[in-house]
């Protein structure tokens, strides 16, 4: 099949798929996509866009199947991104850390920058697999292996935003993933259901990253940050299902898990530090060992409705961040997440309609952060020592009539610090996690004429959400509703649409960044048309 996709800022988007036997016993699929538009920011300084977006990729399988029981495919895939700047502006309203005077020269328009660096982000993704399926009759065997490599760079980004070369950061960085993982289970038709399995993963993570900033006068500091940082880690885990009783199935998992993490890094500057000291280079080596139980039921009630529970204990590893002159804040310890979830599924017998709503409370002790250290250049990845959640999310699936389809999901949550300091040694217990919306909501609603032809809209909606630790109003983004619509034709081997995102133009920002006065702006108003072929 083909399709092409044609929009505002010049927006375009190609995908091209082909699928089918190759012989009696190997078969493949393939697709190849091309994706690119127009800046949407205006740089008045450089009298030009340069937010541009571009991205091309490939990924295809090959399947071999001589038997019933056996089955062996192979996965690449690769893709290339040339992107223009981040889609960074001076925020309104907000000072930044460069004084009066530079913050006379920004431009606070969410999509107008004056930067005089264009900035630039190149990524380069490349993914190998192979996976091994057997089928031996009360026992299925499965093995995975899988390689990736990722490059980051150039990536720059213009810090001050302004005319002036007063503070810009450049990176490059390379991560090579390996892992394989052996895994064996019952047949799931089977009395009691059981699966076990072996994970090992393997990752190397290394870059430099230079950051030039205004020290006094006419003095800038260059430093340059080389790390390197390595990941290990092996896992058994394994998970039984019985039916206890009638229409009463309980499941019990668990998961051991051995983390070894290294690090090495030393910051340089070309004047040698000689107006600010340099830390010393660092290398160290942490290593963990987490066991992470869990525990549900399910219970059918009838035919239409089932009602679960489930309660665990999980782990994200311990590990090192590169970005932190003090060697005492480099490395951050494990977050431990005990959870509970009940629950209520629903589907009537003739499948029009369907949902499921769920409640869970979540007690997270050493909760990993993001955090930026004021007046420096640290980011580092600290220790909250407790946070809290609780919250209710769900999901519903409607056919009323023929041709109409409403599907549509909501959550709310309350997700706060019960016990933590912040970057600058204050009491922020009771504050809201950053970045976490407190209610996030969409829906969308479809009608399909008997002619071809058909209608859709959808609407989102995102909660407040602040984006810094402190809770300061000045970065916190209020709720708002984006609203897309499409009109279309599906007709027998071809299918076209004009369609519409953000329908009334609703201003909002995606991302804030306190330490630099900056945010991320939310896509305009934009139209389109698309076609596609099946063939």
């Amino acid at each position: 099949g083909f399709s092409a996709e044609y929009g505002s800022y010049d927006l375009t988007h190609l995908r091209f798929r082909s699928s089918g036997p190759l012989d009696k016993d190997w078969s493949y699929g393939f697709q190849t996509y091309f994706k690119e538009r127009d800046g949407l920011i205006d740089n008045i300084t450089l009298g030009r866009d340069t937010d541009t977006r571009e991205q091309f990729g490939t990924l295809g399988s090959l399947f071999y199947n001589p038997s019933e029981d056996f089955e062996m495919r192979f996965r690449f895939m690769y893709e290339r991104t040339r992107d223009g700047s981040q889609r960074l502006s001076a925020l309104p309203g907000t000072t930044s850390a460069f004084g009066e005077f530079v913050d006379s020269q920004l431009v606070k328009d969410p999509f107008k920058v004056a930067s005089n660096i264009p900035g630039v982000t190149e990524i380069d993704r490349f993914q190998l697999s192979m996976h091994l399926d057997q089928d031996f009759g009360k026992v299925n065997l499965k093995s995975i292996t899988a390689f990736s490599n990722w490059k980051l760079g150039p990536n720059t980004v213009d810090l001050d935003l302004t005319a002036f070369d007063l503070s810009r950061s450049s990176i490059r960085q390379e991560q090579n993933l390996f892992s394989q993982e052996f895994r064996v289970q019952s047949n799931q038709d089977a009395e009691v259901r059981w699966l076990s399995g072996l994970a090992y993963l393997n990752k190397d993570n290394q870059g430099v990253a230079n950051r030039f900033f205004p020290l006094f006068d006419n003095i800038s500091a260059n430093q340059f940050t080389n790390f390197d940082i390595d990941d290990e880690s092996v896992a058994l885990f394994g998970n039984v299902q019985w039916d206890a009783v009638e229409d009463l199935t309980i499941e019990v998992g668990g998961r051991l898990e051995s983390v070894e993490n290294s690090i090495s890094r030393i910051k340089t500057d070309p004047i040698g530090g000689l107006f600010m000291p340099l830390p010393p280079a660092f290398a160290g080596e942490s290593n963990g060992v987490y066991f992470s139980p869990s525990l549900g039921a399910t219970y059918v009630v009838n035919s239409q409705t089932s009602v679960f529970a489930r309660t665990s204990l999980s782990y994200k590893p311990q590990g090192f961040t590169a970005f932190s002159d003090n060697a005492a804040t480099t490395d951050f310890d494990e977050e431990q997440s005990l959870e509970t979830e009940i629950g209520v599924r629903y589907q009537n017998s003739d499948q029009s309609l369907g949902g499921e709503l769920r409640g869970y409370f979540k007690q997270i002790d050493d909760y990993q952060l993001n955090q930026s250290i004021p007046m420096t250049t640290d980011f580092i990845i600290a220790n909250a020592d407790r946070v809290e959640a609780l919250g209710v999310e769900g999901e519903i699936f409607w056919k009323p009539v023929s041709g109409l389809t409403v599907q549509a999901s909501a959550g709310w949550n309350q997700i706060e610090f019960e016990e933590h300091t912040g970057a600058a040694g204050a009491d922020l217990s009771g504050n809201d996690v950053p970045f976490l919306p407190e209610f996030t909501a969409g829906m969308v609603v479809r009608y399909d004429f008997e002619n071809g032809f058909f209608a859709q809209t959808g609407l989102r909606t995102v909660g407040a959400t602040f984006f810094d630790e402190t809770n300061n109003s000045d970065y916190r983004q209020g709720s708002y509703e984006v609203l897309d619509a499409q009109l279309g034709y599906q007709g027998d081997g071809w299918n076209a649409a004009i369609f519409a995102r953000n329908l009334t133009d609703e201003d909002y920002y995606s991302f804030m960044n306190s330490q630099i006065s900056a945010g991320v702006a939310g896509d305009p108003e934009m139209y389109g048309v698309r076609v596609g072929l099946e063939f």
